[in-house]
């Protein structure tokens, strides 16, 4: 078993936009990758 992590510097008004990207477009095609579980999507 293993993870990824990616980290990106998003500033805080472009949040909701990512976020949005994220779940539209990126999302999707981790979906269809053999193995894949989940994500989380973690802010700070």
């Amino acid at each position: 078993m293993f993870a990824r992590v990616n980290t990106r510097q998003i500033p805080p008004e472009k949040m909701d936009e990512a976020i949005q990207m994220y779940q539209d477009k990126t999302f999707p095609e981790l979906k269809t990758r053999k193995g894949f579980v989940g994500a989380y999507v973690l802010t700070d």
